[in-house]
């Protein structure tokens, strides 16, 4: 299988032990985007300059929800509107796991978020009905425990999650324009994460 796979206590690549260092790379998504926010020389650079420091593994976004007037989020969202996606990120992350790919680099997918900086769990409850979002420091009187309290609202929100099973849909399902691969089948993808820190 061209997939890194488990065996017992280890990671296994073309039947041999596989071991990575890796880091995380936010801002991978956005910046493979074609058009006004992307700069794909700059992620070009950036992939080069990793993959010669040996790093194989990056973790990325591969979920940001909307709306654009909302503060303290990656700009422009994948998702601008529950279940409405932006093709052109989407053809950011194509971009993205394409150069991965030419590198031998791997990438793990984190597909939702507790903090606001990506809209994440919040912004799904917020459109869920669960009003405004109360966000954190920096906010004016913003405060941790009240933004955690109305995010951690999205593990019994039936609603929420559902709009978050979609968007996981949507990823894993989604076909390449440039690889024309399935998500699903390019082992480029070395992992799902469900959530960042939930």
């Amino acid at each position: 299988s061209p997939f890194i796979q488990v065996q017992g206590m280890e990671f296994i690549k073309n039947k041999k032990s596989y071991s990575f260092f890796g880091a995380n790379y936010w801002q991978a998504m956005n910046l493979a985007m074609d058009g006004p926010g992307g700069d794909r020389q700059r992620l070009i650079r950036e992939l080069d300059e990793l993959a010669s420091l040996g790093i194989k593994n990056l973790r990325i976004m591969a979920a940001s929800e909307g709306p654009a007037h909302e503060p303290y989020r990656m700009h422009p969202a994948l998702q601008n509107e529950a279940g409405i996606w932006n093709e052109k990120i989407f053809e950011g992350l194509d971009f993205l796991l394409a150069e991965m790919n030419k590198r031998n680099m791997h990438t793990l997918m984190v597909l939702n978020n507790f903090w606001p900086w990506s809209g994440g769990m919040a912004q799904y409850v917020a459109w869920s009905g669960g009003g405004p979002i109360p966000y954190p420091p920096p906010h004016p009187n913003g405060d941790w425990d009240r933004y955690q309290q109305y995010t951690a609202q999205f593990y019994s929100n039936l609603k929420a999650v559902e709009m978050s099973h979609a968007h996981i849909h949507k990823i894993v399902t989604r076909v390449n324009t440039i690889t024309q691969k399935p998500y699903k089948d390019e082992p480029t993808i070395f992992a799902w994460e469900l959530c960042n820190e939930p």
